[in-house]
């Protein structure tokens, strides 16, 4: 198992994008459910390979960068964003 980190500039895109999709918010909720359950899957993620350690996963309206910490079984979340509308 995993620790899941949310890197401070995460969280503030995160709730950007919250505030900016009222119509969507249930939607989103599931989807950072979805990513908090990260540490559960880890090794199993389909997310691409950017750069050493870093992965993008792309989760229905948001594009996820994440850091798999192997020696510390730690996973940062970098970046969120949404897709394109």
């Amino acid at each position: 198992m995993y620790d899941l980190n949310w890197k401070a500039d995460a969280l503030e895109q995160l709730a950007a994008i919250w505030l900016a999709h009222p119509n969507h918010q249930d939607h989103l909720t599931k989807l950072v459910e979805q990513l908090e359950h990260i540490s559960t899957y880890v090794q199993m993620i389909q997310g691409e390979s950017r750069y050493s350690t870093v992965r993008v996963m792309f989760l229905d309206m948001l594009i996820v960068t994440f850091d798999v910490i192997e020696d510390d079984k730690r996973v940062d979340i970098l970046d969120i964003r949404n897709t394109p509308q």
